[in-house]
């Protein structure tokens, strides 16, 4: 933001449907420096709904003249979901690290999966 309008912050009332767009296109683009992927196509969605609410809220509010995203629609891609076979059940339930809190979360996990089934 501060390459492209030259600030770090933009007003409400400064809000149009180009920088919706940008702002778009910068959350897809972007590759974080540190371990992280880059953010997929939902992800990026789920951002923009987010800042939605908040636009829609302030329009409401009457804090601005006109909801900017009206023309903006968001486009999320279905994705299927596999259930885990027999052999990757059995190698979370194996698994052992010497992260305690990996174990922990390890735990977690094979417990919420054991309760998922037994219904």
């Amino acid at each position: 933001m501060s390459e492209k309008h030259k600030t770090n912050d933009v007003f409400l009332d400064a809000l149009n449907y180009a920088f919706i767009v940008d702002f778009e296109h910068f959350l897809k683009a972007y590759q974080p420096n540190d371990h992280q992927r880059k953010i997929n196509n939902n992800t990026a969605m789920k951002h923009l709904q987010r800042f939605r609410k908040m636009v829609t809220i302030a329009y409401h509010l009457e804090w601005i003249n006109k909801d900017t995203f009206v023309r903006f629609k968001s486009s999320f891609e279905k994705k299927e979901r596999e259930f885990l076979s027999e052999q990757e059940l059995k190698n979370l339930e194996e698994f052992h690290s010497d992260i305690e809190r990996i174990n922990v979360v390890k735990d977690y996990l094979y417990s919420v999966v054991i309760q998922v089934f037994r219904l």
